[in-house]
């Protein structure tokens, strides 16, 4: 017989890309891996209450407030919420006792992230 010639090999059906135009790919997965990441969680908080301390409060007050506790590398606020990133757990662990804290006459609620930061307002 006739030597065929070398084709790709076949790709199974279960380990093909979609390409759905509709369904972003590249972004989302960064959001998610980001969201993931079980260190930049780890060192981040989550933080309530920060609606009553002004309309004008921005993520340079917060980084100089949660300063206190620890180097803050991103901050984030969207709505009455706000997340807090520090350079290191300890720092994180040690600002979750300020949850209940009044400051500006507001009760500050603090816990545990469950995601990273998307985008750091610090920047």
């Amino acid at each position: 017989g006739v030597p065929r010639q070398a084709t790709a090999p076949a790709v199974p059906p279960h380990s093909r890309q979609s390409r759905n135009p509709h369904k972003p790919t590249t972004m989302g997965s960064l959001a998610a891996a980001r969201d993931l990441d079980p260190e930049r969680v780890s060192k981040t908080v989550h933080v309530g209450g920060i609606f009553g301390l002004g309309d004008d409060i921005s993520e340079t007050d917060l980084a100089e407030f949660f300063g206190q506790q620890g180097e803050v590398v991103a901050v984030r606020i969207s709505g009455k919420f706000a997340w807090v990133e520090f350079a290191d757990v300890r720092a994180a662990h040690t600002t979750l006792a300020l949850d209940g804290e009044t400051t500006g006459g507001h009760h500050l609620r603090v816990s545990q992230s469950k995601s990273a930061i998307h985008s750091n307002g610090l920047e």
